[in-house]
């Protein structure tokens, strides 16, 4: 499956190593942002980076939403984008993290929006793997 992972940008290592999980399950990623957010390339136009996020973005067949203590407005901009392609979305709490622990935002309890404690987790109990979640975070 193509999966686009979004994130802080001070939360690379984090990133990273989900999307590295995501890899070894045999999922594509369809744009590694980190690359750019952590070397960007200064010859390359203001909106290069941001275009190549909204194709990665385009390009998934889900989106992934990696929270973090770290404020966010370019991943929220992503899942926003991503919810208005009608694309599903899974959230990743993090391990002992519960969602009412969060700013609460209205997008954040929306339906198509799925939580999950781990990236693990995720990847046994998703739905594209056809089996019934316990482990989802229920409203």
């Amino acid at each position: 499956m193509n999966l686009y992972l979004a994130s802080s940008s001070k939360n690379i290592p984090a990133t990273r190593a989900a999307m590295q999980k995501l890899r070894d399950a045999g999922h594509v990623i369809t744009y590694d942002w980190t690359l750019d957010a952590e070397n960007p390339d200064p010859n390359k136009a203001p909106g290069y980076f941001a275009a190549r996020c909204i194709h990665g973005v385009e390009q998934a067949d889900s989106l992934i939403f990696l929270h973090s203590e770290f404020p966010t407005a370019g991943a929220w901009w992503e899942f926003g984008y991503a919810y208005g392609l009608d694309r599903p979305i899974y959230g990743i709490l993090g391990e002992g993290r519960m969602l009412n622990e969060f700013e609460p935002l209205i997008f954040l309890s929306a339906r198509a929006v799925r939580h999950y404690q781990t990236i693990e987790i995720l990847l046994k109990w998703a739905p594209w793997n056809n089996q019934t979640c316990i482990q989802e975070v229920e409203f």
